[in-house]
């Protein structure tokens, strides 16, 4: 049993004064947590390039298309490598080269509207994608990362390295950042936060250029990823993001039909021009006259 529906079948007997019957309740769900299969299967490898490993039960095989992820593995890639998990809600974790992951807790249970994972990831990058656990009433999704924990609630983001910093990076939805320095929460697309150690708080979100966002991203892709990476980084670029300080947006940079329209027309001009202009035809051809300035007459 669940240990949080076990806690509601408690306080629901304990309210009734019944206490002995809670007590057999809790040791029956002790027994039954015990006796489940620490190595039950949750997911599948969905992609995978270059070395990669599953190690499970201390004993390490090669990490191929289709091949069972079950509980309390490590995955593990090598210099060259790329991995893709798809668990069975649907939830898609992809990993990029070096990296380490450990799946500790895995719960989708639909029926009771339950979820509960923990992963956690000692090396590289990694990108998390929530499925069917985002649905859930009572869920607890968290990534525990070198350097903080972060709190999902049906997301998509990024973690890990990049210009030599730890950091995340919202794709979609809302997560929750934190170490035991403290809390920020990114509910933005596009926005990141820098986590430089557990004892240091997380810094202030801001947006990343396309630039920078592609830097990271691309360490996480597959050859079966790089259509949709590259949609994505359409779709950043909408705002016209770019690498360095205090760049206009393209949307508002003067594009050629902007400065046509910005451009005096024929008729602009000539409502401009002095109402007894007329044009003098003269050896080089036509000349503009322009009227004299009268000058008041003097008294002497």
């Amino acid at each position: 049993m669940h240990a949080t529906a076990t806690f509601k079948v408690l306080r629901s007997i304990c309210r009734r004064g019944s206490f002995l019957p809670a007590i057999l309740v809790l040791v029956a769900a002790t027994s039954g947590a015990h006796a489940a299969d620490p190595t039950a299967e949750v997911g599948a490898i969905s992609d995978v390039e270059g070395e990669a490993e599953i190690v499970s039960s201390g004993q390490s095989t090669g990490a191929v298309d289709g091949a069972t992820v079950n509980l309390n593995d490590e995955l593990k890639t090598g210099a060259d490598g790329h991995l893709q998990v798809t668990f069975r809600d649907d939830t898609v974790l992809t990993l990029s080269e070096d990296a380490r992951v450990v799946i500790d807790r895995y719960v989708f249970d639909p029926d009771q509207g339950l979820g509960d994972v923990l992963l956690t990831t000692t090396q590289g990058a990694f990108r998390f994608a929530t499925g069917r656990l985002k649905e859930l009433k009572e869920k607890n999704i968290t990534v525990s990362t070198p350097v903080a924990e972060i709190g999902i609630r049906g997301t998509e983001f990024w973690g890990g390295p990049v210009d030599g910093e730890y950091s995340v990076l919202l794709l979609a939805g809302e997560i929750n950042v934190k170490n035991q320095a403290g809390t920020v929460t990114l509910n933005t697309p596009g926005l990141a936060t820098v986590i430089r150690s557990r004892l240091q708080a997380p810094l202030r979100p801001s947006l990343w250029s396309v630039d920078r966002i592609e830097r990271a991203l691309t360490r996480t892709v597959t050859r079966k990823g790089l259509k949709q990476l590259e949609r994505e980084l359409r779709n950043f670029n909408l705002p016209g993001l770019r690498d360095g300080k205090d760049k206009l947006p393209d949307m508002l940079k003067p594009n050629d039909k902007l400065r046509d329209t910005l451009k005096p027309k024929d008729k602009l001009r000539d409502s401009l021009k002095p109402k007894d202009w007329k044009p003098k035809i003269g050896p080089g051809g036509p000349q503009k006259r322009l009227r004299q300035p009268q000058l008041p007459r003097l008294p002497w």
